[in-house]
């Protein structure tokens, strides 16, 4: 007979489909849907195959006034890989993947 995990609680194996793991689910869910859906869909866009410089420069400015908007504050990791300009983190974040290391430390 074997321990399982306690019940109650769900392994991150049989999570349903589409769920974040751990706590990111959790921060993720308190934010803004709206805002969430914004910053998604321009890192989306600059991830996206030679987009346009106009497309560019509008998505950055998008990012950037997310960053200054008073509302609400992004959760931590999120808000640092925006401010590093860290794109493909901070579209990996949001989508429950798991960001490559980087090189300023943090998280190793």
């Amino acid at each position: 007979m074997g321990i399982g995990p306690p019940i109650g609680l769900v392994h991150y194996e049989n999570r349903p489909a589409g769920l974040a793991q751990g706590p990111r689910g959790a921060i993720l869910k308190v934010m803004d849907s709206a805002r969430r859906q914004r910053i998604l869909e321009a890192l989306r866009r600059l991830a996206a195959p030679s987009p346009s410089k106009d497309a560019v420069l509008a998505d950055v400015k998008l990012l950037d006034d997310e960053l200054r908007a008073p509302s609400e504050a992004l959760p931590g990791d999120l808000d640092h890989y925006l401010r590093r300009r860290s794109y493909g983190k901070a579209l990996a974040y949001l989508v429950g993947g798991t960001p490559e290391a980087g090189t300023c430390g943090r998280g190793s």
